[in-house]
Protein backbone atom coordinates (compact mmCIF):
# COMPACT_ATOMS: atom_id res chain seq x y z
CA UNK A 1 0.00 0.00 0.00
CA UNK A 2 1.44 3.75 -0.48
CA UNK A 3 2.39 4.95 2.58
CA UNK A 4 2.00 8.57 0.80
CA UNK A 5 -1.78 8.13 0.27
CA UNK A 6 -3.48 11.58 1.77
CA UNK A 7 -6.72 12.17 2.64
CA UNK A 8 -8.05 14.12 0.21
CA UNK A 9 -6.82 10.82 -1.82
CA UNK A 10 -9.39 8.72 -0.56
CA UNK A 11 -12.61 11.28 0.48
CA UNK A 12 -14.61 9.35 -1.35
CA UNK A 13 -14.62 5.55 -2.48
CA UNK A 14 -11.47 4.35 -4.47
CA UNK A 15 -10.66 0.72 -5.62
CA UNK A 16 -7.62 -0.87 -4.42
CA UNK A 17 -5.74 -3.91 -4.94
CA UNK A 18 -4.25 -5.11 -1.96
CA UNK A 19 -0.83 -7.24 -3.03
CA UNK A 20 0.52 -8.68 -0.04
CA UNK A 21 -0.22 -9.02 3.54
CA UNK A 22 1.43 -8.27 6.46
CA UNK A 23 4.99 -9.85 6.93
CA UNK A 24 3.82 -10.82 10.35
CA UNK A 25 0.31 -12.69 8.60
CA UNK A 26 0.79 -16.34 8.49
CA UNK A 27 -1.03 -16.27 5.43
CA UNK A 28 0.20 -15.01 1.73
CA UNK A 29 -2.18 -13.56 -0.84
CA UNK A 30 -2.35 -15.73 -3.95
CA UNK A 31 -3.89 -13.10 -6.07
CA UNK A 32 -4.60 -9.19 -5.46
CA UNK A 33 -6.99 -8.78 -2.86
CA UNK A 34 -9.70 -5.50 -3.78
CA UNK A 35 -10.59 -3.21 -1.60
CA UNK A 36 -12.81 -0.11 -1.25
CA UNK A 37 -10.79 2.94 0.61
CA UNK A 38 -13.24 5.86 1.73
CA UNK A 39 -12.65 8.88 4.40
CA UNK A 40 -15.55 10.25 6.42
CA UNK A 41 -14.70 14.02 7.54
CA UNK A 42 -17.27 14.17 9.45
CA UNK A 43 -15.75 11.44 12.32
CA UNK A 44 -12.07 11.49 10.88
CA UNK A 45 -11.85 7.87 9.59
CA UNK A 46 -10.84 5.47 7.46
CA UNK A 47 -12.93 2.97 5.74
CA UNK A 48 -11.69 -0.25 4.20
CA UNK A 49 -13.90 -3.12 2.76
CA UNK A 50 -13.19 -6.12 1.73
CA UNK A 51 -16.33 -7.45 -0.07
CA UNK A 52 -14.85 -10.79 -0.66
CA UNK A 53 -14.28 -11.56 2.95
CA UNK A 54 -17.42 -9.86 3.93
CA UNK A 55 -15.32 -7.40 5.48
CA UNK A 56 -15.05 -3.75 6.88
CA UNK A 57 -12.79 -1.89 9.03
CA UNK A 58 -12.60 1.79 10.46
CA UNK A 59 -10.03 3.32 11.95
CA UNK A 60 -8.17 7.30 12.29
CA UNK A 61 -5.21 5.74 10.16
CA UNK A 62 -5.83 4.11 7.11
CA UNK A 63 -2.52 1.56 7.87
CA UNK A 64 -4.28 0.34 10.91
CA UNK A 65 -7.49 -0.14 9.43
CA UNK A 66 -5.78 -1.91 6.30
CA UNK A 67 -3.72 -3.98 9.16
CA UNK A 68 -7.22 -4.90 10.49
CA UNK A 69 -8.23 -6.63 7.22
CA UNK A 70 -4.97 -8.66 7.76
CA UNK A 71 -5.78 -9.74 11.42
CA UNK A 72 -9.19 -10.85 10.45
CA UNK A 73 -8.59 -12.43 7.52
CA UNK A 74 -6.40 -14.64 10.13
CA UNK A 75 -9.65 -15.03 11.84
CA UNK A 76 -12.15 -16.00 9.28
CA UNK A 77 -9.30 -18.51 7.74
CA UNK A 78 -9.34 -20.31 10.86
CA UNK A 79 -13.29 -20.02 11.56
CA UNK A 80 -14.24 -20.95 7.90
CA UNK A 81 -10.95 -22.42 5.47
CA UNK A 82 -10.03 -24.79 8.02
CA UNK A 83 -13.63 -26.03 8.60
CA UNK A 84 -14.93 -29.08 7.30
CA UNK A 85 -17.96 -27.97 4.30
CA UNK A 86 -20.52 -30.47 6.69
CA UNK A 87 -19.87 -27.95 9.02
CA UNK A 88 -20.76 -24.47 7.20
CA UNK A 89 -23.99 -23.12 6.45
CA UNK A 90 -24.85 -22.03 2.45
CA UNK A 91 -22.88 -18.21 3.29
CA UNK A 92 -19.91 -19.95 4.80
CA UNK A 93 -19.13 -22.17 2.27
CA UNK A 94 -19.07 -18.98 0.59
CA UNK A 95 -17.00 -17.53 2.72
CA UNK A 96 -14.52 -20.62 2.56
CA UNK A 97 -14.84 -20.77 -1.24
CA UNK A 98 -13.54 -17.05 -1.77
CA UNK A 99 -10.70 -17.59 1.44
CA UNK A 100 -9.76 -20.47 -0.54
CA UNK A 101 -9.50 -18.33 -3.68
CA UNK A 102 -7.33 -15.47 -2.14
CA UNK A 103 -5.69 -16.69 0.90
CA UNK A 104 -2.97 -19.67 1.30
CA UNK A 105 -0.42 -20.54 4.24
CA UNK A 106 2.95 -19.53 4.30
CA UNK A 107 5.09 -22.18 3.84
Amino acid sequence: MDDDLKKSDVSECHEYALNNLSEKCRLTLKKPLPLVFSYDNECGAYFVKAESFNLLTCSLSLKTAVAEINELAEDLWEMFALEDDDMLETGGKKLKENLLEYLEEKE
